[in-house]
């Protein structure tokens, strides 16, 4: 553990504007720069090896040949975070008289800046786009009803990330997801759906050499895969 850690503290705020140029057409712009202090935060070995590497402050122990004897992980906070961001939303409806009401979108978030320090005399490091910090995540969707009917058609999308560590440079793929889902509304108060998510069974992104034993960011990925389920939903 550590005896010294200190709760974090944040102030989150945003700046935002609607627009409907069109009938069905409408689009939200946000803007938002949190702001932390003592942002709490686990250490990995990869960053422990890359802090010595960089001559910073680091917790890994060397034997008289090089060889590492141990590795110390902590939860800590962090001296410095400052991040800035920008949400889009996008959204069409259209209403028809035979074919059924649809609606598509897309919702975006974007770091624009995601700097920090661990402490208060090392230089501040740019992590927006690094590993585990994607710069950009996008949910497009399209929903189709009529009647008792619905189908939706959702995605999932986590931008690519790269980052230099000990002198070497990591890369993890782009990922993208799709689920599918078809509903009916019985008649007694009462809905049925069925569908599937990953459809296309899309396994997390992979890479042993920068992530160690367990080879994929947990808090990014998971290794599901594709998930079939039917729902049953009475109301009361």
């Amino acid at each position: 553990g550590n005896a010294v850690l200190k709760p974090e503290l944040s102030v989150l705020y945003s700046f935002g504007a609607v627009f409907a140029p069109m009938p069905g057409l409408s689009m939200q712009l946000g803007f938002w720069p949190p702001e932390y202090t003592d942002m709490i935060t686990a250490s990995t070995m990869r960053q422990e090896f890359q802090n010595e590497f960089d001559g910073l402050s680091h917790n890994v122990v060397r034997g008289p040949t090089g060889e590492v004897l141990e590795i110390g992980l902590f939860m800590g906070n962090y001296s410095g975070v400052e991040a800035e961001g920008l949400d889009l939303n996008i959204s069409y409806v259209i209403n028809t008289e035979n074919l059924g009401r649809f609606d598509m979108g897309i919702d975006a978030a974007k770091y624009t800046k995601y700097i920090f320090r661990r402490f208060s005399y090392e230089p501040f490091d740019e992590r927006q786009g690094g590993i585990g910090v994607p710069d950009l995540r996008l949910n497009p969707h399209l929903y189709w009803g009529k009647g008792d009917w619905g189908v939706s058609l959702t995605g999932y999308y986590i931008a690519s990330q790269a980052q230099e560590f000990g002198g070497q440079m990591y890369t993890i793929s782009s990922h993208f997801e799709t689920s599918l889902q078809a509903s009916y509304q019985l008649p007694w108060d009462a809905a049925v759906s069925v569908g599937a998510i990953n459809l296309t069974d899309e396994e997390p992104e992979i890479d042993a050499a920068l992530y160690g034993f367990a080879p994929f960011d947990w808090t990014l990925y998971n290794t599901l895969g594709r998930v079939i389920y039917f729902r049953y939903q009475q109301d009361f």
